[in-house]
């Protein structure tokens, strides 16, 4: 068997998800089941803060990453990536990374700890983000 190489993608993504970050907007467009995963999540009254894209972020956002953390650079350029982390109890439960393009915000990783995943925390995170840049140059 072929040893694994890593991809370096040369695709380019020309619509992606289009979820618009206009609160008022997305929320009838996304689907039932993400509401309820964003409502479920809200009642455990979680604390989302951004995080300083220094390496110390990068490393506790990289301790619960998936399998592509490895594409998780350093540190994150300040100028266009934002990171925030979901607390619960004081403690992380996930985090989100977003990349500015031009007039596009990019959803670049979201991942969340074992303790976030079955509180819909991955699924409230996106909708910060859509909270956060609603009416935003995105």
């Amino acid at each position: 068997m072929p040893q694994y190489t890593k991809y370096i993608s040369k695709d380019y993504v020309i619509r992606g998800s289009l979820l618009e970050l206009d609160k008022n907007k997305s929320w009838g467009k996304i689907d039932k089941r993400m509401r309820t995963a964003i409502r479920k999540a809200k009642s455990f009254q979680p604390e989302i803060k951004e995080a300083a894209g220094d390496e110390e972020n990068v490393k506790k956002f990289y301790a619960f990453c998936p399998p592509n953390r490895d594409d998780l650079p350093p540190r994150l350029d300040s100028k266009r990536q934002k990171m925030y982390f979901a607390y619960v109890g004081g403690e992380i439960v996930g985090g989100i990374i977003v990349t500015a393009v031009d007039d596009n915000l990019f959803l670049h990783f979201n991942a969340v700890t074992d303790k976030g995943r079955p509180l819909q925390i991955s699924s409230l995170l996106i909708w910060h983000i859509v909270e956060t840049f609603h009416n935003s140059e995105y």
